[in-house]
């Protein structure tokens, strides 16, 4: 398994005082509260922080298939093996090297999972300080620097994986059905390794500029959102990917994959993080990018068929993504905001994406607190946008479903859009009750 237990390391701090734009206006409980699930979320290894089960746990950000994704990668590359590769020095030495970025990958793990838990609960910032100082005099690593080594290590994983697949892809030894296998397992390896990477990547520029990114209007952690969005999108594409009744079919899915996942990660990047986009998406490059001078030799290797970097989506794909990115962000003028969605989207995986960005943060309005610097009350923001969902919202997916239900080729995203409009009006009618149950309290 790729991860960590998030009950081994779930309290360890060792970063810098976390503070608040404003804190005046946040309630003590909130920051407390905000500090605790920061705490867990960036100290849990990226992309697989796990979401707590309670009442309202809803199917869409279930993570079991994602942890069966990784399991599969992690452990069931063995059965692509053929026994003609032996002749194959390329994919000898790739094997190799795969085998020895896995074992250096365990090792990280149980480091991490061997490492007593030091102090237990909410640690404050003067006990975070005082055990990271105590450590380094005692010349240990501190748990952050464990987790970095366990990040490098889950890249260098991730590019010795698609390397191999890459060298049985284009091994001339191997059947056409294993090279098409190959591919498959390459391009969810990619999609995974991008959302690990752009999770660890979206999850340092929160730290570093603490002030505007921890939390969102609603009262939520930012990095519950955005993996909760880019899970939601997973998880139908899982759907799809059962569904598939050729290969051919789910690699076309899978290839556009790499590119929905950095974008359901990224959607509020321009809108709630001081860092720039273009530098994020390069940061995410250069973790997924195979740059590796071993690794780049085995993909040049003569016995292999012609080197193509076509799996380097984000290098060759960053304007398209913030492209897809910038379309679906809120206008940051609030005058511009009125009908934006209708005006900005303009491809059917646009609304999609929007639906399932709106069905998270119609999840999160009960955790909306009052704020002073603002003109309405908590509640009749809640109410307003449950009101623009069942207007605006409503609408713009009332006329896609009538445009592609006429039109061949976007059948799964009829069918899909059909549900989710059901999903969405059942969530809306569940914050209304919930609203009037208030109301009536009050």
């Amino acid at each position: 398994m790729l991860e960590v237990s998030p009950d081994d390391i779930r309290y360890s701090y060792d970063g810098p005082e976390i503070v608040f734009g404003m804190p005046e206006l946040i309630p003590e409980d909130v920051k407390a509260l905000a500090v605790k699930q920061y705490t867990q979320v960036s100290h849990r290894p990226p992309f697989s922080y796990q979401i707590t089960r309670e009442a309202d746990h809803y199917q869409e950000i279930d993570e079991e298939r994602l942890f069966a994704l990784e399991e599969e990668l992690f452990e069931g590359i063995e059965e692509l093996e053929d026994e003609r590769l032996i002749t194959n020095a390329a994919c000898r030495r790739a094997k190799t090297k795969l085998l020895q970025a896995r074992s250096a990958l365990k090792d990280t793990m149980r480091e991490i999972k061997s490492r007593p838990e030091k102090t237990p609960g909410l640690l404050s910032t003067v006990i975070a300080e005082t055990h990271h100082t105590s450590e380094k005099a005692l010349g240990l690593r501190t748990k952050k620097e464990e987790l970095r080594e366990y990040e490098i290590a889950k890249d260098r994983y991730f590019r010795t994986l698609k390397t191999y697949l890459s060298c049985l892809e284009r091994s001339p030894k191997v059947s056409s059905s294993k090279k098409k296998d190959a591919q498959v397992h390459r391009d969810k390896a990619e999609a995974i390794h991008i959302g690990h990477a752009t999770y660890s990547v979206l999850k340092k520029c929160i730290h570093e500029g603490m002030a505007s990114g921890l939390l969102r209007d609603s009262g939520a952690i930012t990095m519950h959102h955005l993996y909760q969005v880019c899970l939601h999108y997973l998880n139908d594409l899982f759907d799809e990917l059962d569904e598939c009744a050729h290969i051919d079919a789910e690699l076309e899915l899978l290839q556009e994959a790499e590119q929905e996942v950095a974008r359901h990660m990224l959607h509020d990047a321009d809108e709630d993080l001081d860092t720039p986009l273009d530098q994020i998406l390069d940061k995410v490059n250069q973790r997924v990018k195979v740059t590796d001078e071993d690794l780049v030799r085995l993909l040049e290797n003569d016995e292999l068929e012609a080197f193509d970097e076509s799996f380097h989506s984000i290098d060759k794909n960053a304007p398209y993504i913030k492209e897809c990115v910038l379309r679906v962000s809120k206008p940051k003028n609030k005058a511009d905001r009125p009908g934006y969605i209708r005006r900005q989207l303009k491809e059917i995986k646009d609304l999609l994406f929007k639906i399932r960005d709106r069905l998270n943060n119609l999840h999160s309005l009960k955790y909306m607190q009052e704020r002073v610097d603002k003109d309405e009350t908590a509640m009749q923001v809640q109410a307003r946008k449950i009101r623009e969902t069942e207007t605006e919202l409503y609408a713009l997916i009332d006329e896609t479903i009538a445009k592609t239900g006429l039109l061949t080729g976007l059948e799964r995203h009829y069918k899909l859009l059909m549900r989710m409009k059901v999903d969405l009006q059942r969530e809306c009618l569940r914050q209304k009750v919930r609203l009037s149950g208030i109301k009536k309290t009050t």
